[in-house]
């Protein structure tokens, strides 16, 4: 599998589309795909963004003084 390759698989996976969608758009079984990820570490998850509504760590100190 390309490089190319495994990029769409990421951003399929990561867009919500199965594994199985995953493995057609490529051209590879089901199963070659699930050996692949496991041997890669599985699919990188996007970064982690606070909500707006959670209080920074100085507003917090503010409230609790």
């Amino acid at each position: 599998m390309s490089g190319e390759d495994w990029l769409e698989v990421q951003r399929a996976v990561a867009a919500g589309q199965t594994q199985e969608a995953a493995a057609q758009a490529v051209g590879v079984n089901e199963r070659t795909l699930q050996r692949l990820l496991r041997r890669a570490g599985g699919i990188r998850r996007p970064p982690r963004v606070r909500s707006t509504l959670r209080l920074s760590v100085e507003e917090r100190e503010e409230v609790a003084a």
